[in-house]
């Protein structure tokens, strides 16, 4: 009787591991799947980040251009 009591515990243990096995499975899965959902997102936003940052260089390039031309217009 004792042995039974002590399989049908190991049984109920070995089930448990088996489920958080699964569910470890599971949610590594799902964490990568939600890495790689991320990634699209974040490299859209650097994307539009150095969009805007170029921008702005030309904006600052383009006015250093026009002080040069006022400059060498007065040297004149």
């Amino acid at each position: 009787m004792e042995n039974a009591k002590v399989e049908a515990t190991v049984q109920q243990q070995g089930n448990k591991i088996e489920v958080l096995q699964r569910d470890q499975q599971t949610s590594a899965s799902r964490q990568k799947q939600n890495m790689l959902a991320l990634t699209p997102k974040d490299s859209h936003s650097m994307w539009e980040e150095k969009l805007k940052s170029r921008s702005h260089l030309e904006e600052h390039v383009a006015q250093s251009d026009g002080k040069k031309v006022e400059l060498l217009e007065q040297v004149e």
